[in-house]
């Protein structure tokens, strides 16, 4: 979740200081990438299948990954180029945590803007 606020954070550009905006902003698209064994795997499974079967190529390393995933470009047997979507396996589980993370954090800004909790 704590992600997804500085992702949030780095699209409020007329808030925050250029050097926090540049920080925030690595967010976006810099996290790290699952390790190319590990993706390879996860696709294969998905297709249930091997990658050569699919793809004329696939790139192992992603044109960007942020918290839920990242994106590949690879060429179809046909010849068209696409982007493959490939969910980090954490993915799963980490979604409710970070939907329990956000209500809670959500509740607590209410509360203080309703004065009923005083920081």
């Amino acid at each position: 979740v704590f992600p997804k606020i500085g992702q949030y954070l780095s699209s409020q550009g007329d808030r925050w200081p250029d050097e926090v905006l540049v920080e925030l902003g690595k967010l976006r698209d810099a996290m790290p990438a699952a390790p190319p064994r590990a993706t390879r795997k996860m696709v294969e499974q998905q297709l249930r299948r091997p990658l050569e079967d699919v793809f004329r190529k696939f790139e192992e390393s992603p044109l960007a990954s942020a918290s839920i995933g990242q994106v590949h470009r690879a060429t179809l047997k046909d010849g068209r180029v696409v982007a493959v979507k490939v969910q980090h396996r954490h993915a799963a589980r980490q979604i409710p945590a970070d939907v329990a993370w956000m209500r809670f954090l959500a509740r607590l800004v209410w509360l203080i803007s309703w004065g009923e909790i005083d920081i």
